[in-house]
């Protein structure tokens, strides 16, 4: 299933995502617009922008409709190593915008998620991991609760039994 975006529809690259992204964000952002409830609207364009800088990262355009089954919001090293996980036991996959969280019982399987290069939060108690392009600062700012994260990007959990593969 395709999801067909409403925002950033023209956007071909980084920097023009961004751009829109900020024009976006000065309209719709609850903040900043007191006339109406633009929640859910701001909600959109949140994972809007994580689809559409996901389809740019895995140079993915929305507009190709040749093949559909190829059309997807993650890249292949996004698939390779969420097919790595789930022939794991107890382990319980979050895909948070364009991270990829883990927790469940990770200890035992500690030593293969560190070589797929997954970092350990202490604050969070579960192990992310994003791609080398993908990066933010926080800057003295508050993080946000997990739900709260889950909430403005969407999450897609997996829960793995240990003999699953994703085909795609």
């Amino acid at each position: 299933m395709t999801k067909t975006l409403k925002f950033f529809t023209t956007c071909q690259t980084i920097p023009e995502v961004k751009t829109e992204y900020k024009r976006l964000v000065k309209i719709y952002h609850p903040d900043l617009n007191q006339s109406e409830d633009t929640t859910e609207t701001m909600k959109k364009v949140n994972n809007d922008y994580e689809i559409r800088f996901a389809q740019i990262m895995a140079g993915v355009d929305p507009a190709d409709k040749k093949d559909d089954r190829n059309r997807h919001n993650v890249n292949d090293q996004y698939r390779e190593i969420i097919n790595s996980l789930l022939h794991l036991e107890d382990i319980i996959i979050e895909i948070v915008g364009s991270w990829i969280w883990l927790s469940g019982n990770t200890y035992p399987v500690k030593s293969h998620i560190k070589s797929l290069k997954f970092i350990w939060s202490r604050d969070r108690k579960k192990w992310y991991w994003h791609s080398e392009e993908i990066k933010g600062k926080w800057y003295g700012k508050k993080k946000p609760e997990f739900e709260e994260i889950k909430g403005k990007y969407g999450c897609e959990t997996f829960y793995t039994n240990g003999s699953q593969k994703i085909a795609m």
